[in-house]
């Protein structure tokens, strides 16, 4: 009998360079649909997407990824403007050359973080 596979080794079985450009549009959409749920502290969990790696998606009608645990995911070259990743959980997230212009990301965990070449709207004072 073989053990179970352990949850301790997240390593992806696809190499990064195999992924495609973009996410298919059913992964877009999946993700979408996610993020449409309004995130309510008493009564729906927090979206658990660690480890997710979705270069290059466009996530449209600004969806709600509030307090999402995002570590270690890839986000690069990702259109993420006035995405909302307030207190979202983004330790050692990729988000390399992506657009988070207008993005919220008010209280988020951005430890370790990779910001190289992704563009931001400054702050209105």
């Amino acid at each position: 009998m073989s053990s179970p596979p352990s949850s301790a080794n997240t390593t992806p079985k696809v190499k990064e360079s195999a992924l495609p450009a973009e996410p298919d549009t059913d992964v877009t959409a999946a993700l979408t649909v996610l993020a449409r749920r309004h995130a309510d502290s008493r009564s729906t969990p927090s979206l658990d997407l660690h480890g997710v790696r979705i270069p290059g998606i466009t996530l449209a009608d600004k969806p709600d990824l509030a307090k999402a645990n995002l570590t270690r995911a890839n986000l690069s070259r990702a259109s993420l403007d006035g995405v909302n990743l307030a207190g979202a959980n983004l330790l050692g997230a990729s988000l390399a050359r992506s657009n988070a212009g207008a993005a919220n990301l008010a209280g988020a965990d951005l430890n370790g973080a990779d910001f190289y070449l992704t563009y931001m709207e400054p702050i209105p004072t």
